[in-house]
C-alpha cells in the first residue's frame, strides 16, 4: 500500500493578528506561521488579554488577519 503523505489542514503565513481603528492598526501578534495536520491534540494556553481569542477569530475568518494569509486544507480562508 502506498504512503499517502499527510497535508495540513491549517496553515499560517506570517500571520498577524490584533484590531485596525481607523486606519490604524495595533498588533496583538506578528509573524506567526503555524502548520496543523489532522488528528494533532493542539493547546492554546497564556494569561488573560494575550490575544488567544483573537488569534482563533482570525483563524475561523470571523475577524481579518492585519497582515499575512490563513489556509485551510491550502485554500487561503479570504477566498473561501
Amino acid at each position: 500500500m502506498a504512503h499517502k503523505e499527510r497535508q495540513p489542514i491549517l496553515t499560517t503565513v506570517d500571520l498577524s493578528t490584533g484590531y485596525s481603528v481607523k486606519g490604524s492598526k495595533s498588533f496583538i501578534s506578528k509573524g506567526l506561521a503555524l502548520t496543523l495536520f489532522e488528528g494533532e491534540l493542539v493547546a492554546l494556553v497564556g494569561p488573560n488579554g494575550v490575544g488567544k481569542s483573537t488569534l482563533l477569530r482570525t483563524l475561523s475568518a470571523a475577524q481579518a488577519p492585519l497582515e499575512g494569509e490563513v489556509f485551510m486544507r491550502q485554500e487561503s480562508l479570504s477566498e473561501i
